[in-house]
Parts: C-alpha cells; sequence; structure tokens
C-alpha cells in the first residue's frame, strides 16, 4: 500500500462495486420473481404442492455471489464482474412462458435448454468454429 490516497481509493471502490453488484440484483431478482409468477412448484407430497421461492432476490445474490467467487477460482479472470442482465431474465421469463404453456416443469425444462446450449458450446468449441468469425463482414 502506497501513497496517501490508498486507501480513500480502495474504500471508494469497494463502496462502487457493492452498489454496481447489488441493485441490479435486487432489480432483477425482483423481476424474475415477478415474471415466474413468485414460485414456482418443484414438487408435490401428498397432493399438497409445495412451493419454493426460486428466484427471489436472496438467491440472486447468493447465485451472483458463488458465481463470482467460483469464475474468479477457475475462470482465469480474477476481476471480472458477473451480473444478472436483461437479457437473462427476458430468457426465463420466456422459458418459463413456453414451459407453462406446454404443461412442462419449468426446472426441467430450464435445465435442458441450458444443457442443450452446453452441448452446442462444446461442440462449436471443439471443432473451433469461432474461425468462421473471420467470414463475418458488415
Amino acid at each position: 500500500i502506497r501513497g496517501p490516497k490508498t486507501i480513500q481509493k480502495l474504500f471508494s471502490s469497494i463502496v462502487f462495486l457493492y452498489f454496481a453488484c447489488l441493485l441490479p440484483a435486487i432489480a432483477f431478482g425482483v423481476l424474475n420473481d415477478d415474471n415466474t409468477n413468485g414460485g414456482i412448484k418443484i414438487f408435490s407430497k401428498a397432493n399438497n404442492l409445495i412451493k419454493a421461492q426460486i428466484l427471489d432476490v436472496r438467491k440472486v445474490i447468493f447465485a451472483q455471489a458463488i458465481g463470482g467467487i467460483f469464475f474468479a477460482i477457475f475462470g482465469g479472470q480474477p476481476v471480472i464482474i458477473l451480473l444478472t442482465t436483461v437479457p437473462l431474465a427476458i430468457y426465463i421469463k420466456v422459458i418459463y412462458k413456453i414451459s407453462q404453456e406446454l404443461g412442462y416443469d419449468f426446472f426441467a425444462m430450464y435445465a435442458c435448454v441450458g444443457l442443450w446450449c452446453q452441448f452446442f458450446l462444446i461442440v462449436y468449441a471443439s471443432t473451433e468454429m469461432c474461425s468462421l468469425m473471420k467470414l463475418a463482414t458488415r
């Protein structure tokens, strides 16, 4: 630690990042909670449906913290900030609506969509599909 303003800069950046990460997590946690009607049926036990708040604000904040820690350790870029974004909130809403219209369980469909995306990402990475980007022009 060098310089007279180092501690001040350190604490100002901590406060800035705290609120820059916390406020979107709260906003998108509430949005995801509203988009999925506050709770999703997880399982039934003796015909009594047990509901769980899976996308509430606390769990969004917790998921961002755990995701950020794991990405910092294993992702190779420890200073990147991972946040929930609007496209992800829209994506969750669309998958929820489709699962409700088709009568599927939201968790199962969301997991299948995630696994399907993972499969394609592995195929694209193993076949070096990124080399096709040189063909993309204006």
